[in-house]
């Protein structure tokens, strides 16, 4: 059975009072959208909306050079004067696949199933992320104007979808639409990620890079070992970074600096600026004594306090033989490199005074290039904080760094602004309304610690009032990403009644 057949008899046995969105979200995982190879899906969404204007003609859309799309929908009869409501989510997703996984996101459609677990229905990919995140939210907004064409009870204002390119990698579809683009009063973006929760309010944030060139000298004629770093829990470097998990860049500094008279070859780590870093491997020169041992032992003292944070850690140690030697840096080199992994802060920066346990300000070094054979060096660092003083006060400790470990740093890079909370938010008080209706009690409104396109486009669009709602999904960006099934019926409700009751209330 070919992955679409068996997509669509998935895809058939899910929830019929949204076939409509189960449909167009089994058709969106049929065709690659990988960050950065947005085309495909964008020329799908195109398709999919000269369609659907047979069925209302009042439907326009257009595409920026960004690969933005923008839908505009008339108002119904009789409510053409109230404010418009827009609907965001983004078009690409995260491309992460098992090791042994021969899935190429260039070309092959996901693979759907579903597991059932604790009692609850998940979407998943088979061996790949799913792509939830956010083509669920995009399927639910285009669902509801499937529903505008056909639902004539459907009381609505002007309603807008703005479907954003290339937000998983630095909200660079966001940071390109034009200010004012956007006619909506009101933005309801539908990329959070937990059923029950309004999110309100998110945090502003940059990325800067170190860098400097080396020196390479002859191979002494002493050990030369590869220490290969793996399992660490990672996670997100904005809303994790409060668990206190390890940075594996720091930990493989720390463990070559604890073996005797070590010095670096090369040294890699970390996928992604919005990753905490869960693997580093690094090839050294040490001591001809030095075996496995020893180092393991050394490890076994710097990974002692992160056996609960990350329970799976691993350590491989291997020996170059001597015809597989490699040329080293100089002593300097090596020392400076080491000596900023160590210094450099990974882990909240500052704590809100006023809301217990919210991270204000964060710091995590995320990508690591010290290629073995080459003669240069990087490291991508993420810097987050709701405050925009405390951000530039980030930037001053990595100034400072850079001063001292006698590197470059790069300006302040993807620069975007937090989202502050609205204590006055109309769209908020309908939305907990929809939410209350729903749940049968109140829903959790919180803020984020990490970048949401809401913050770029409310700074675009003056005096916009914005809310965050979604599905459920669990472990997003891996493959062990899933889809909570029951959940996204109610926020595609949740969803329309917003929509209807400012509609109603400002008629």
């Amino acid at each position: 059975m070919s992955a679409c057949s068996a997509n669509q008899k998935v895809i058939s046995s899910l929830p019929s009072e949204i076939e409509h969105v189960w449909r167009l979200f089994g058709k969106i995982c049929a065709v690659p959208h990988g960050s950065y190879n947005v085309n495909p899906i964008v020329a799908f969404y195109v398709d999919y909306l000269e369609a659907l204007r047979t069925h209302l003609p009042g439907l326009t859309f257009n595409v920026d050079q960004a690969g933005n799309i923008l839908v505009r929908i008339p108002a119904s009869q009789g409510f053409q004067h109230v404010p418009g409501v827009c609907l965001q989510g983004h078009s690409d997703m995260v491309c992460v696949k098992a090791p042994d996984s021969t899935h190429d996101f260039t070309t092959d459609p996901l693979t759907l199933r579903i597991v059932e677990e604790d009692g609850k229905r998940w979407l998943m990919a088979t061996d790949t992320t799913l792509g939830a995140d956010n083509s669920i939210g995009v399927a639910i907004g285009l669902g509801l104007i499937e529903e505008v064409a056909r639902n004539s009870d459907f009381k609505h204002g002007p309603i807008e979808i703005l479907i954003t390119a290339n937000e998983e990698v630095g909200l660079i579809g966001a940071a390109d639409l034009a200010p004012n683009s956007l006619a909506s009063k009101y933005l309801v973006n539908l990329d959070s990620e937990d059923y029950g929760e309004i999110c309100v309010s998110c945090a502003g944030g940059l990325r800067a890079i170190f860098s400097t060139s080396l020196t390479r000298v002859d191979a002494p004629l002493e050990a030369q070992c590869v220490l290969n770093l793996t399992r660490l829990s990672g996670g997100h470097s904005g809303c994790d970074i409060q668990l206190g998990r390890a940075n594996s860049l720091k930990m493989m500094a720390r463990l070559i600096r604890s073996i005797p008279s070590a010095r670096l070859i090369g040294i890699c780590g970390g996928t992604a600026h919005n990753a905490i870093p869960a693997d580093c491997q690094a090839t050294i020169v040490c001591r001809i004594d030095m075996n496995a041992t020893i180092i393991q032992n050394i490890w076994r003292r710097i990974y002692k306090p992160y056996r609960v944070t990350d329970p799976d850690a691993q350590l491989d140690i291997s020996f170059l033989p001597q015809e597989n030697w490699l040329r080293p840096l100089m002593q300097g080199d090596s020392d400076r490199i080491l000596d900023l992994l160590v210094a450099i802060p990974h882990g909240p920066m500052r704590f809100s005074p006023t809301v217990s346990g919210f991270v204000e300000t964060s710091l995590a070094p995320t990508v690591l290039e010290c290629r073995e054979e080459e003669e240069s060096f990087s490291l991508l660092v993420s810097a987050r904080s709701s405050i925009e003083a405390e951000l530039d006060g980030t930037y001053e400790v990595l100034q400072a760094l850079a001063r001292m470990s006698q590197m470059t740093l790069s300006d302040p890079q993807s620069r975007y602004p937090g989202w502050p909370a609205n204590p006055d938010s109309a769209l908020l008080k309908e939305a907990e309304v929809a939410y209350s209706k729903e749940l049968g009690r109140d829903a959790v409104v919180n803020a984020v610690h990490a970048g949401l396109e809401a913050g770029l486009i409310c700074e675009k669009h003056a005096r916009m009032d914005a809310v965050s709602i979604g599905p459920t999904i669990r472990n997003p960006h891996s493959p062990h990403e899933a889809l909570d099934i029951d959940t996204v019926a109610p926020i595609y409700r949740i969803t329309r009644d917003i929509i209807s009751a400012l509609a109603i209330k400002h008629k």
